[in-house]
């Protein structure tokens, strides 16, 4: 039987990029054995660091895989973790598969300064790179001799059995990481105002708290704690902080919502697992016009709204509110569109297909 490795962060902590991973281990096969390698195993970095440099170099030289299936990175840092991986497969004619989570890989490439050269010798060697929208193609341009194949993120089985009831109660829901970059407080800020106005409307907020280029995750959570403590004093239970939420416990938050915001402008944002959740849950969806975000939201789904306004958070959410009939429009939509293009069960076949296509192109002449 043939051995595939498969190199990625599986949960805890929870982001996009882990739940993704961690849908891979559902992979069945007759012909394959998938074997993983948790990037995030330990809880200090330093020591995954060295596990890739060190514990995963030891496995791929002494043990035989066919081809090997990672996740790319997009800094410098993760660049030279991931380089003996490039170096070894390279001497042992492995094949590489590349899956891009975010929306800066170019920009990582034309910015990587002296690793540049390097950049482009290591990527050169990969086979196909697997992108989550037609749109992030342009990722890969400087590499046209890679073969690029779209796969969307899914929507985990644990929302299989979701059949959201309409009309929904007036709950507007921030799920995702608690990133100043992820605009948590715009959202805070816009929930003032519509609690202020809109004395029928809960909001709900769920998620960790995470550092970004903005603020480090301490000082995201002791500004998130002074203002929601302030808003707590003031209006009670309309609003509500759940930490971090998993199972069916975020599968029944997600029903019981009728609206998801996420006012990202978080640089690296592409396909949001959680707003596919909420889609499937039967919510609408307010987002930013932001990267990838409009190649796959538009009208139907919700509404776009600019990158770091508050304003403009408050203003979507009281006109789809304004308008219960065009609400549940939105809301079947998304739920229909979402169990028909998101499903786990479709994209672990274009994986499985993509990891098992065959071998006799993979060393094309670069």
């Amino acid at each position: 039987m043939k051995k595939h490795l498969l190199i990625g962060p599986l949960p805890p902590p929870y982001n996009g990029q882990a739940v993704a991973f961690s849908y891979l281990k559902e992979l069945k096969s007759t012909q394959t054995n998938f074997i993983f390698y948790n990037t995030q195993r330990f809880r200090w970095e330093i020591l995954n660091y060295l596990g890739s440099i060190f514990g995963l170099t030891l496995q791929l030289v002494f043990s035989h895989f066919e081809k090997v299936y990672f996740i790319g990175a997009r800094s410098k840092w993760g660049f030279l973790r991931q380089l003996p991986l490039f170096f070894i497969a390279n001497i042992k004619r492995v094949k590489l598969i590349n899956h891009l989570h975010g929306a800066d890989f170019k920009s990582f490439y034309q910015q990587s300064g002296f690793l540049k050269p390097l950049v482009k010798l290591a990527y050169n060697s990969v086979h196909t790179s697997i992108v989550l929208l037609p749109g992030m193609k342009k990722e890969f341009e400087d590499f046209p001799k890679m073969q690029i194949t779209v796969i969307p993120n899914a929507v985990g089985h644990a929302f299989d059995p979701v059949q959201p009831t309409f009309p929904k109660s007036k709950k507007v829901l921030y799920l995702s990481n608690l990133l100043a970059s992820k605009g948590i407080f715009e959202y805070l800020e816009a929930a003032e105002q519509l609690l202020l106005t809109q004395t029928d409307i809960t909001i709900n907020i769920a998620g960790d708290f995470v550092s970004d280029h903005l603020m480090s995750a301490r000082q995201v959570k002791e500004l998130f704690i002074h203002k929601f403590t302030q808003l707590k004093k003031q209006f009670g239970d309309k609003i509500n902080y759940l930490g971090v939420v998993t199972g069916i416990q975020k599968t029944t938050l997600l029903e019981q919502n009728a609206i998801l915001v996420l006012p990202t402008y978080y640089p690296t944002e592409a396909l949001p697992i959680a707003i596919l959740e909420a889609m499937t849950s039967g919510n609408a969806i307010v987002a930013t016009k932001h990267n990838y975000l409009e190649e796959f939201l538009s009208t139907k789904s919700g509404m776009l709204i600019p990158p770091k306004s508050a304003p403009a958070i408050v203003d979507a959410v009281k006109k789809l509110f304004e308008s219960p009939k065009k609400l549940i429009e939105k809301q079947r939509y998304n739920a229909k569109i979402a169990h028909k293009e998101f499903n786990l069960t479709t994209h672990l076949e274009h994986i499985k297909t993509c990891l098992e296509q065959t071998h006799e192109d993979a060393f094309k002449e670069n």
